[in-house]
């Protein structure tokens, strides 16, 4: 058989600080004005520290997208061939070297051959979901004759094709760690700070 409530046995009583306090809950220990100062002190102190390092760390990621993208390797920028009209280029870094015809979707067919007349066999394959044709090269010179002429057709190292594929995000890529470090401490030093804000229940209560 159920009992009839006394709603009016279950008010709390103010506490001295001004908070009320729930059944089975003890209140908030009301602080000194010493600790609400070591409080806010620190506070402040994290506060001061998290947003230097987030923006040190965004500054130092924009710099470094920005170098990378002003100051690129000499290989980025000189590297790469351009059979033209006379369809004659000069490699000049040993190793493999990739033919592509920009815009296309399938491997150039070339016929490749050092200026002593000795043919280089390109075989097809595909890199980074690009059809292209490679051939092993030394120094030197080279002729590059493509069915279809060499229209949009480049030879590079194998080493580039990271930047033709990905174009500038592979530049990108390199500074956006720090950026997010930067973004992610700042937002963690604000969540922090509000969190450690003195609640009104904590404060003391000052004479009229």
């Amino acid at each position: 058989m159920m009992s009839q409530i006394d709603f009016f046995s279950e008010v709390d009583e103010p506490t001295p600080g001004g908070a009320a306090a729930s059944p089975g809950r003890p209140a908030p220990p009301i602080l000194t004005q010493e600790q609400i100062t070591r409080r806010r002190r620190r506070t402040f102190l994290i506060r001061v520290v998290t947003s230097v390092l987030s923006v040190s760390l965004v500054v130092f990621a924009a710099a470094l997208i920005a170098g990378s993208l002003s100051f690129m390797p000499p290989e980025y920028l000189v590297n790469r061939y351009v059979p033209g009209g006379d369809r004659h280029i000069t490699i000049k870094t040993a190793g493999d070297h990739v033919l592509l015809r920009t815009g296309s979707d399938v491997a150039p067919d070339c016929a490749v051959a050092t200026d002593a007349g000795v043919p280089v066999a390109p075989y097809a394959d595909v890199i980074k979901g690009q059809a292209v044709r490679v051939f092993t090269a030394d120094e030197g010179g080279y002729s590059v004759s493509c069915a279809g002429g060499n229209s949009d057709v480049i030879v590079f190292p194998i080493e580039q094709m990271d930047m033709i594929a990905y174009g500038n995000w592979t530049m990108v890529l390199v500074g956006l760690p720090f950026g997010l470090l930067g973004v992610a401490i700042g937002v963690s030093g604000r969540l922090w700070a509000r969190k450690s804000r003195v609640p009104t229940e904590q404060l003391p209560w000052l004479d009229s």
